[in-house]
C-alpha cells in the first residue's frame, strides 16, 4: 500500500490490525525539465537537501494480526451443575512484532502513483490473568494463566496516490492480509492448552496530508480513514497435564469463528529533515499519531469447555478501542530510485494495550 505512517491495528483491528498494523520515502512528483527528463528517477541532480522534502514517510504495515479474545478457562462443574460467575483481572496485553516489506512504486504522471507492496512480519502477543469463580454455595476459587499467542503474517497491498503541487496528498489502499496464529495458554493447576486457527483480514484506507516546510525541516499533518473486514477461523484447543507429562491430550476447549467490522480515524503528525549525503539523501524523522475506533460491528464469539459448557467472550478482551503512538525512524534514498528504511514505533492504548513494532525494507521507482 502507499507507505504511510499509522499506528495497527492493526492492527488494525488489525492491525492490526497490527497491525497491524515501517514506513519509507516517496517523490512528490515534479515538472519535468531539460536535465532531467525523468522526475520520478532519483538519478537525477539533486543538490540540496531541500528538494528531498516533498517525501512524505508511509506506512508500511497493511494489517496487523487478529485475535479472537483470550482462550478461556475451562469453568468449575459440569453438564447440570449451577454456572459458576467469573470475574476476570486482566494484566496488560504486550504486543511485539517487526517485519520486512518490499514496495513498488510506478507514476502514471506528475500528479498519479500507483504501488504495489508485499509485507511479511512475525509477533507475539502475550496476557497474563486471573480467572475468579464463584458457584452458589461455594467458595470463590481463582485461577491464574498466561496466555501466549505467536503470529505469522503475509500482507500484500496496492495503493493509489495524487498529488498536487502544492504539497498535499491523497492516499487510497487496498489490502490483504492472512496470519498464522498458534495460541498457547499455561494455567497454574497446570495445565496447557494449545491450538492453531488462522485470521484473514481485508482492509480500505483513505488518508490526506500536507507538507509544511520550515527551512530545512519540514512537518506533515496526516488524517487517516481505516476500514478492516477481519474473519477468524474457530479454535480448538487440546488440553496437556503438564504435572504428568506422558499422558497423552484430551479434549480442551474451543472457540466459535469470529467475524467483525472496524472503522477508525487516524491522525497523525510528523516531523522530518533531509540531508544531502555522497550516495542520495538520509531523512530522520519522528512521529506521533493518535487513533480512534469509531464504529464496531462484531459477531458474537461463544467458547466451549470440555464439559460442554459454554459461554460468551469479551468482544474487547485483545482490542484497543484507542491509542497514542510514538515512532522514529530513518530513509535512506540511493540514485536510480532505490531507497531503504527503519522503522521503531511504539504505542500504548485502551485495554492497557503495550505495543512494540520493528519495520524494515526496501523500495522501487520503476
Amino acid at each position: 500500500m502507499s507507505l504511510r505512517p499509522r499506528s495497527l491495528l492493526r492492527i488494525t483491528p488489525l492491525a492490526l490490525a497490527l497491525i497491524c498494523l515501517a514506513s519509507h520515502a516517496q517523490t512528490t512528483p515534479k515538472p519535468a525539465t531539460a536535465d532531467c527528463p525523468n522526475p520520478q528517477r532519483d538519478d537525477c541532480p539533486a543538490d540540496k537537501a531541500s528538494d528531498e522534502q516533498d517525501r512524505p514517510v508511509r506506512n508500511n504495515d497493511p494489517g496487523s494480526p487478529q485475535v479472537a479474545a483470550d482462550a478461556p478457562v475451562p469453568a468449575a462443574g459440569g453438564p447440570g451443575s449451577p454456572t459458576p460467575t467469573l470475574r476476570f483481572e486482566r494484566g496488560p496485553l504486550k504486543v511485539r512484532s517487526h517485519g520486512f516489506s518490499l514496495a513498488v512504486d510506478h507514476a502514471l504522471s506528475p500528479q498519479w502513483v500507483v504501488g504495489v507492496l508485499g509485507n511479511v512480519a512475525k509477533g507475539r502477543i502475550e496476557r497474563s490473568q486471573t480467572e475468579f469463580s464463584t458457584t452458589p454455595g461455594n467458595p470463590t476459587q481463582s485461577l491464574r494463566s498466561d496466555t501466549t499467542v505467536d503470529t505469522r503474517s503475509t500482507s500484500l497491498a496496492a495503493s493509489l496516490s495524487y498529488f498536487t503541487r502544492d504539497a498535499i496528498a491523497i492516499d487510497g489502499a487496498l489490502s490483504f492480509t492472512r496470519t498464522q496464529l498458534e495460541t498457547r495458554r499455561v494455567t497454574d493447576e497446570p495445565n496447557e492448552f494449545g491450538g492453531d486457527n488462522v485470521n484473514r483480514s481485508i482492509g480500505l484506507w483513505l488518508s490526506a496530508s500536507r507538507i509544511w516546510r520550515f527551512g530545512p525541516r519540514s512537518v506533515v499533518p496526516q488524517l487517516g480513514l481505516e476500514f478492516t473486514d477481519t474473519r477468524t477461523d474457530a479454535l480448538d484447543a487440546q488440553q496437556r497435564d503438564l504435572a504428568n507429562p506422558g499422558n497423552p491430550p484430551s479434549p480442551g476447549f474451543r472457540i466459535d469463528e469470529k467475524q467483525q467490522r472496524t472503522l477508525a480515524t487516524l491522525l497523525s503528525v510528523q516531523l522530518q529533515q533531509p540531508v544531502s549525503m555522497s550516495f542520495g539523501t538520509l531523512t530522520p524523522y519522528g512521529r506521533v499519531s493518535w487513533r480512534q475506533r469509531v464504529w464496531k460491528n462484531a459477531d458474537p464469539v461463544t467458547s466451549q469447555n470440555a464439559n460442554g459448557l459454554t459461554r460468551e467472550l469479551d468482544p474487547d478482551a485483545t482490542e484497543s478501542r484507542s491509542s497514542f503512538g510514538l515512532a522514529a525512524g530513518v530513509i535512506a534514498q540511493f540514485t536510480r530510485g532505490i531507497a531503504t528504511f527503519a522503522d521503531v514505533s511504539f504505542r500504548r492504548g485502551s485495554n492497557d494495550l503495550r505495543e512494540t513494532r520493528l519495520g524494515l525494507g526496501v523500495r522501487f521507482e520503476i
